[in-house]
């Protein structure tokens, strides 16, 4: 299953939250053309709570995320620290565990 998120131009994700079952391995992928559009990404460095993330690819501006694991009914979190040669912006997504 994949899941789309974008970084809207005033930095906020859309969504803000997603969901996944405890045993689903996700791909999650974070489009952040929107809010870099002018810079390249350099790098994006990730900090989880509860969720794991697998592996991570970063091409033209958009992110992709293995994520799997957590706690049914415990909220996983995941800090992404983007950068570019002249910016720096860290958010927070959501992941919200749920048994299907």
């Amino acid at each position: 299953m994949t899941i789309d998120v974008r970084i809207k131009p005033d930095g906020d994700f859309l969504p803000q939250r997603i969901k996944k079952d405890p045993a689903d391995v996700v791909d999650v992928v974070i489009d952040y053309t929107q809010y870099f559009k002018t810079d390249t990404l350099t790098g994006v460095t990730t900090e989880t709570q509860n969720i794991d993330v697998d592996s991570s690819s970063l091409t033209n501006n958009v992110l992709t995320l293995f994520i799997s694991g957590g706690t049914n009914g415990v909220n996983g979190r995941i800090k992404l620290t983007a950068s570019t040669s002249t910016v720096t912006i860290e958010r927070t997504l959501i992941v919200q565990v749920e048994n299907k």
